[in-house]
């Protein structure tokens, strides 16, 4: 395993560089262009070193031993520092050690281009030797000629760069297929979020340009019509945008989400609060959890749910949520009876469901008038496990005398960019130049405005939510 981590790295795949494990490095040269006469840095190899850091001002590499916010980890390398020999056009010059892919908590770390600052007087390829202050010597070349680009070495997304994101293959897709998406100027080199609807799926790493690629999953009986796609960074820009999807689910219309409380034949009172009590299950809130009792003596199946939606419905589906986070207590099977009294219970409806923390719909049975729903829980989808867990349970339905609700597609929103950037006017009609005032909005805030338009991105790995307890 010790030996994975550098290739790991190099593939930008994450992975926990634990301090269990003594991680070696890796390092290679990387041929380089510039052009002649231009002052500026050039990368001559790249160095995968998991658990380490780069000193602020690049001269060296350390394994990160310190207890902080992105905790320690271990490595071959204790102190490491380069140096390169650029002959006759500069001697020997220190190398300066540019993170590309920083440690965090849940982030491997310690993957570097090495780079020196020289201006090449004339054309044609030149040898280099780069020397690690560890025996290790690394063979690369520069190759100088007319009008070659610039290498990227400093922030490549500006502060009043809008976050851009575009659908290449299409915004229609079905249930149980994925959704490609592309997306530019986002946090560089991190992980953001990616939501549809404003349920978090999962997270992507982005690249130095912020930029990024991903087939996001859509589920099955995800609902028919439009959902909204949302990708947000650690430093409040996001950027959305509305994909429709073809399914035989249809719409969870007439959601009962007022007055509804619940009792359960046990609950986890030992969980933080809301957790693990009945009402956590019915709050509207699926990060908030309904768990049986887990402590002993444990509660073991069928478990039982009763909810009181506070007035009588003509009940026609019901969307479940499982726990999110945590697989522990899914449900596998599961029967709805219902009642107006609580206490006479009728149209027995027996329902599988699928082992996912995605919302799944039911339709219910045209007689399912009912103020109450008792729930009987009797099976989970692992064996081992006697407890059971809800995110969130929601009916729809319609008392005696209303309507169906108006179904209200999403809108997309955009970040709206630090009051001091200067928004480019736009030609009027008449030629004149008009005159646009910059928002003043904070970088963490949005407006009703659709979203920017499509550009090239490059792939980056997913990531899902870490589970446990």
């Amino acid at each position: 395993m010790a030996d994975d981590g550098a290739r790991l790295l190099a593939m930008q795949s994450n992975f926990y560089d634990t301090p269990e494990v003594t991680w070696a490095s890796d390092a290679a040269g990387t041929p380089s262009v510039t052009a002649p006469g231009r002052h500026g840095e050039v990368t001559l190899a790249t160095l995968a070193a998991p658990g380490t850091k780069a000193s602020p001002d690049g001269s060296s590499v350390t394994v990160d031993s310190i207890t902080d916010a992105d905790g320690t980890s271990a490595s071959t390398i204790s102190s490491l520092t380069a140096s390169v020999d650029l002959g006759a056009e500069g001697g020997v010059q220190k190398v300066r050690f540019v993170d590309q892919h920083r440690r965090g908590l849940l982030t491997a770390g310690g993957l570097y281009d090495l780079r020196v600052s020289h201006t090449w007087s004339h054309t044609g390829t030149f040898p280099i030797t780069v020397k690690l202050s560890d025996g290790r010597v690394l063979v690369t070349s520069v190759t100088v000629r007319d009008g070659a680009p610039a290498q990227p070495t400093g922030p490549v997304v500006g502060p009043c760069d809008k976050p851009t994101v575009s659908f290449p293959s299409g915004s229609s897709v079905r249930d149980d297929s994925r959704l490609d998406v592309s997306f530019t100027h986002l946090t560089p080199n991190t992980w953001v979020d990616v939501l549809i609807d404003d349920t978090k799926i999962g997270t992507v790493h982005t690249d130095a340009t912020g930029s990024g690629t991903q087939d996001v999953p859509i589920t099955y009986q995800t609902p028919s019509g439009a959902h909204l796609l949302r990708i947000a960074g650690p430093d409040g820009r996001f950027v959305e945008k509305v994909f429709t999807v073809t399914s035989k689910t249809p719409p969870f219309l007439n959601a009962i989400t007022s007055g509804v409380t619940a009792k359960a034949s046990s609950e986890a009172s030992n969980e933080t609060a809301p957790n693990g009590r009945a009402s956590a299950a019915v709050d509207g809130n699926p990060n908030t959890f309904w768990h049986s009792r887990w402590e002993a003596p444990v509660a073991t199946y069928p478990h039982t749910l009763t909810v009181d939606l506070g007035r009588e419905y003509a009940l026609s589906a019901m969307r479940w949520v499982s726990r999110r986070g945590n697989p522990n207590g899914r449900v596998k099977t599961l029967v709805l009876e219902f009642s107006t009294d609580g206490s006479h219970w009728t149209g027995r409806q027996p329902v599988a469901l699928p082992s996912s923390s995605y919302p799944t719909i039911v339709s219910l049975p045209k007689q399912a008038d009912a103020r109450y729903v008792r729930i009987t829980m009797a099976s989970p989808q692992d064996a081992s496990q006697p407890f059971a867990a809800i995110g969130e349970v929601t009916f729809a339905g319609l008392a005696n005398g209303h309507a169906d609700q108006p179904r209200h597609d999403p809108t997309a929103h955009t970040w709206a960019p630090p009051a001091h950037c200067q928004v480019t006017p736009e030609p009027s009609p008449t030629g004149r130049p008009t005159t646009i005032q910059p928002t003043a909005t904070p970088a963490s805030g949005s407006t009703a405005t659709p979203t920017g338009t499509a550009s090239q991105a490059s792939t980056r790995p997913t990531r899902l939510p870490a589970t446990g307890r």
